[in-house]
């Protein structure tokens, strides 16, 4: 009878685990890591202005120098800002000159030569960071 019990409690207990295993919930899998964002490197900015001058000669690249996304403001320069004014847009683009977001520019601070853009990302974007691209072209 001992040998029976002991038989049946083994059981019970194997069964009990056995269950209790097959409930227990998946691990959740963590997000995967956001995509790595590469600055522009000054090749890719000369490329990007020598492309953008053959398609039209009054086009300007900058580059994001400063961001402060709470404000959704970016501080750009590299575009002459003689040549730019209040509500001239500007598109953010990553080194790949994929468009990231749009922007209009805000203020002109000549004694910097700094330009602050409001941005809005696009529906496939992000929010600009530091080196990327900022293009202007005049009359677009």
């Amino acid at each position: 009878m001992r040998g029976f019990r002991s038989l049946v409690l083994l059981t019970a207990a194997a069964l009990g685990g056995a269950l209790m295993s097959g409930c227990a919930p998946e691990p959740v899998k963590p997000p995967p890591p956001a995509p790595m964002i590469m600055p522009a490197s000054e090749d890719q900015v000369s490329e990007t202005k020598t492309d953008l001058m053959q398609f039209d000669p009054t086009a300007r690249v900058g580059q994001v120098q400063m961001v402060r996304p709470a404000d959704s403001l970016a501080a750009v320069t590299g575009i002459p800002v003689d040549e730019v004014k209040q509500g001239d847009t500007i598109v953010f683009t990553d080194a790949r000159q994929s468009p990231i977001a749009n922007g209009t520019i805000t203020h002109i601070d000549r004694s910097t030569s700094e330009i602050v853009v409001e941005y809005t990302p696009t529906d496939k974007g992000r929010a600009p960071v530091k080196f990327d691209l900022a293009v202007f072209m005049k009359g677009h």
